[in-house]
């Protein structure tokens, strides 16, 4: 009797498709990439200061003067829907593309931010990955995150 009982109430959690666990956090990565872009100063900001700001490149050409930084956050929440156990997972990334001059200040500057969930998402969530396209200067990139 007490199994039916407990099988019975697994039944009606089930059917209510209850949610049950942590909800992702608030995204902080385009407001610390807005602060470091501020930082930077076209005609002004150094090659190796703007570097100090960004951090390493992932891409860098001297002969073509420019640089592409990365910068990424990930967020990782455990969840419980419908009786099933999983986990979402929230990546953001940042990408800077920086064009210099002659004498090695930034010439231009361009910045965009990607933002996917994967995993069990709720409907709320978005859920895909975008390609951007920056351009500074004579040169365009599209990264895909």
């Amino acid at each position: 009797m007490r199994a039916v009982t407990v099988a019975l109430a697994l039944a009606h959690v089930l059917s209510a498709c209850v949610f049950v666990g942590q909800r992702l956090p608030e995204n902080g990565l385009e407001e610390r990439l807005q602060t470091q872009m501020s930082a930077i100063v076209v005609n002004e900001t150094s090659r190796s200061a703007a570097i100090g700001i960004l951090g390493p490149p992932d891409l860098e050409s001297q002969f073509w003067r420019l640089s592409l930084h990365r910068l990424s956050e990930k967020d990782t929440a455990w969840r419980l829907y419908a009786g099933v156990p999983g986990w979402a997972t929230a990546k953001a990334d940042g990408y800077v593309l920086l064009t210099y001059d002659a004498q090695g200040r930034v010439a231009a500057m361009d910045a965009r931010t990607t933002y996917g969930v994967t995993g069990m998402t709720l409907p709320e969530e978005r859920s895909e990955y975008l390609s951007v396209s920056l351009r500074a200067g004579p040169f365009a990139v599209q990264v895909s995150s």
